[in-house]
Order: structure tokens, then sequence, then C-alpha cells
């Protein structure tokens, strides 16, 4: 956690309402009364931000309230994931591989997919540990926010957010920006927590998409498409999105939800009663949205 910051209120980002009604209050999470846009409000400031994103939260101890276990160990499933998103990618864009931006990028494990399948990709992220990594590794990187970015208009023919747009102070500045800096007819792909989902609606506030601190803003698909239609984006798809983990990663994570399952999986891996496989995982929470430019 980054020190000690003074909380910060603020507005609805997308209809510019301060009416809004408590919707977590032990999260400080409130639905907008003009557009139903539901967020964190008494929230750490932007400066705060830069801290959070270090190391230790893509090394955490504590990876169910913030991060990940070990983000780097995670490569070959991210991976996997990514590959399947690119490929369903790639038909919106009639086989076109040219330049890509992934926002959020993280380490850099979509731009390296994209990299390996002929586009000219750039990534940009907050975190400055997780940029050192991926230029380690040969990707063209960039420490800075999206607001920050200096990227020219007209120039992508792809811009992703992976579990990014949940992050930003900001997300309608960040769509528009999207806009500008799409070619016309590029596309522009973004996965988040749906906050109507199923599993959001039965488990409450101990859904694993409320994240404090973490996530200051909670999209359903409907309030998501009407800020990108808002825009000029023209919805191609809306589905939710799976991924490829672990079995062990999923019995840890099952355990938010039903412990007893969790620790008589956890227990059959650790004496090796169980492979430790791969498989795809679609919660149905996670909503993906692709868009064009007009």
């Amino acid at each position: 956690m980054p020190k000690s910051y003074p909380l910060e209120n603020v507005v609805c980002d997308f209809c510019g309402s301060a009416k809004a009604k408590s919707f977590i209050p032990s999260l400080h999470i409130v639905e907008c009364g003009g557009c139903g846009l539901i967020y964190t409000n008494e929230r750490l400031p932007q400066e705060a931000l830069k801290e959070i994103y270090s190391k230790d939260y893509f090394q955490s101890p504590a990876s169910k309230e913030l991060g990940y276990d070990d983000y780097e160990l995670t490569r070959p499933e991210i991976r996997r994931t990514f590959i399947k998103r690119l490929k369903m990618l790639e038909k919106y864009l009639r086989g076109a591989k040219g330049r890509a931006l992934d926002v959020g990028c993280a380490m850099g494990f979509f731009v390296e997919t994209a990299q390996e399948n002929d586009w000219q990709p750039e990534g940009i992220d907050i975190s400055g540990f997780c940029v050192k990594y991926g230029k380690m590794r040969g990707l063209n990187l960039y420490e800075s926010t999206l607001r920050e970015f200096n990227g020219r208009s007209e120039n992508y023919d792809l811009i992703t957010m992976w579990d990014y747009i949940e992050h930003s102070p900001t997300p309608m500045n960040d769509l528009k920006k999207t806009y500008a800096m799409l070619k016309p007819g590029g596309v522009l792909a973004l996965a988040t927590p749906d906050i109507a989902s199923w599993p959001a609606k039965i488990f409450k506030e101990n859904w694993m998409g409320f994240k404090e601190h973490e996530h200051l803003y909670y999209f359903s698909g409907s309030v998501l498409k009407r800020m990108l239609v808002s825009q000029g984006f023209e919805i191609l798809r809306e589905q939710y999105a799976g991924k490829y983990v672990s079995l062990e990663f999923f019995a840890r994570r099952l355990g938010l939800y039903f412990p007893q399952i969790s620790k008589w999986l956890r227990f059959l891996l650790s004496k090796n009663w169980l492979p430790n496989f791969y498989f795809y995982c679609n919660p149905f929470d996670i909503t993906l949205i692709v868009a064009r430019k007009r």
C-alpha cells in the first residue's frame, strides 16, 4: 500500500453528476444518480497510484486484496489467453497487421505476443518496474499514463485495454484519446470486470472484482457501451471472456467463494493426486467489448 494520502471525492466521470447513492458502503463505492456508472468515491489521488503498481503489486503476498502472487510466473497462461484474443481481433481487421498499442501493458506479454505475430506493437504502463522488465526483453514499452502519452493522431490500427479501464481515474478521457489515436476503421478492444454479472450479484461485496484502492470504476456492459458510443465508436462485439489458468490458481481463487472445495482441491494437488494442468476458465464476470472507429 502507498503511504498515507488524503482521500478525494469525485463526481461521475461519464455524465459529470455529483448525485450518487451508496452501493457498497464498506468500500466507498457509489452509483451515479444520473447515468448509473458505479465508481469509488473517497479514493486515493492520482499521484498515489504509481506507488500501488510497484514491484510489490506484481509479487504480492496478499494478492486476494491487491495485485498478483507472481505475475511473471503466469506468463505462459497469460500468453495463451492473448493468442486466443489476438486471433479473434484479427478477424475484425481483415487480416491487416499494422501498428498496435497495449494500454496498461504490465510486463508486456500482449506486446510480446503481437510482435511474434507480425504486428508492430507498443505498450504503456504506469509501473516503472514492469516497463523495465519488458524493455530488458526487447519490447517497445513506455512508462506513462495514457493521458500523458505522446501518441499521434490516427496512428494505430489496434488499441487494447486488458483489465485496465477499471484502474483509470479518467476513463472518459482515455476513450476520447484512444478514438483520436486510432486510424479510421481502427479497432479498440477492452476487457473489464462486469458489475452487472451474476457472480457480482450473487457474491456482492465478496466478489473478486471489488478491489479497494485498486479498482476505481465498475462497469456494466450496457454503461460501457454507452460511453464508447458517446465518443463515436461502433460496437462490434460483446461477450464474457475467460482466460487460461492453472488448476492450482483456480483452486486458490475458489477459496474466496467456496473455501471447503478449495481446501480439498489444494490438498489433492499437494499430494500430487491431481495434475496441475492449464485450462480455459470463463467465470462469466469479465466483459470483453470490441469497437471500431467510425
